[in-house]
């Protein structure tokens, strides 16, 4: 299976495509993924540079032959990554 990249905060939440939620990993379509590392850097930092209290980081892992990422599930609920990052 190929690898992917998606961006996981400290509650096991995975950022959206649109940049703007965290979500448990239940809808892996709208996750955001990318095969490239420099490519969730880029948005890892851009996040970071807007929500400066959250607290994330990069992970590697496999996708499936539609190339939606294989994620764990978080057993936290979900909330605005705005909400996160004021708190």
């Amino acid at each position: 299976m190929p690898k992917v990249f998606v961006i996981q905060n400290k509650d096991g939440h995975y950022l959206t495509k649109k940049n703007d939620y965290w979500l448990d990993g239940s809808e892996p379509n709208v996750l955001f993924k990318t095969p490239h590392h420099d490519v969730a850097l880029n948005t890892l930092i851009e996040f970071n540079s807007k929500h400066i209290d959250v607290r994330a980081e990069i992970l590697e892992v496999d996708s499936t032959q539609k190339g939606l990422p294989v994620v764990e599930i978080s057993e936290i609920e979900s909330k605005l990554a705005s909400k996160q990052a004021t708190q």
